[in-house]
C-alpha cells in the first residue's frame, strides 16, 4: 500500500488538496474537476491514475482498520474522488439501446462495496410513424 500511495502522491505532485480535508463543502467540490485537470495534463496521466488508485483501494479495502491506512484515510478518499470522475469521462455507452443507465461508484467509507449513485433515463426514441392509431371498441 505505501508504494501506490507514493505513486499517486507522486502523480499529484505541484497539486494543493489540503481543503479537501479542511474546507467546506464548495471548497471539497472545486478540487475535483481541478484534480483531474492536473492528471490529465501529464504523459498517459488517466491510464496511470486510474490504475494505481485501483491498486491502492484494493490495498486499502484489505487493511482499512490498520493505523497506517487511517493515517493516510483522507488522501485515499480524494484520490478516489479523482478516479470516479476520470472514470466517469471514460463510460459511455450508447444510450439509444438502453431502458437505463446506472452509475457505480465506491465511497471512502465502504472502497470495496459498490453502490448506485446515480440513475439515468435516456430519451425515448421518437416514434416512426407519424399517426396514432385509434383504439378499437369493438364496434
Amino acid at each position: 500500500m505505501p508504494e501506490n500511495h507514493g505513486v499517486a502522491c507522486a502523480l499529484m505532485h505541484g497539486f494543493n488538496w489540503d481543503k479537501w480535508t479542511t474546507g467546506k463543502p464548495a471548497d471539497r467540490l472545486a478540487l475535483i474537476p481541478a484534480g483531474q485537470e492536473h492528471i490529465l495534463k501529464q504523459d498517459d496521466g488517466k491510464q496511470r491514475w486510474l490504475q494505481v488508485v485501483m491498486e491502492l483501494s484494493r490495498f486499502f479495502a484489505l487493511c482499512a482498520a490498520s493505523d497506517e491506512a487511517t493515517e493516510i484515510r483522507d488522501e485515499v478518499s480524494f484520490f478516489q474522488a479523482i478516479q470516479a470522475a476520470l472514470s466517469k469521462q471514460s463510460i459511455q455507452p450508447d444510450t439509444e439501446e438502453l431502458s437505463i443507465l446506472l452509475e457505480m461508484g465506491t465511497i471512502h467509507r465502504f472502497p470495496d462495496q459498490w453502490l448506485i449513485v446515480g440513475i439515468i433515463y435516456p430519451p425515448k426514441p421518437a416514434p416512426t410513424h407519424s399517426q396514432q392509431l385509434g383504439l378499437s371498441l369493438g364496434q
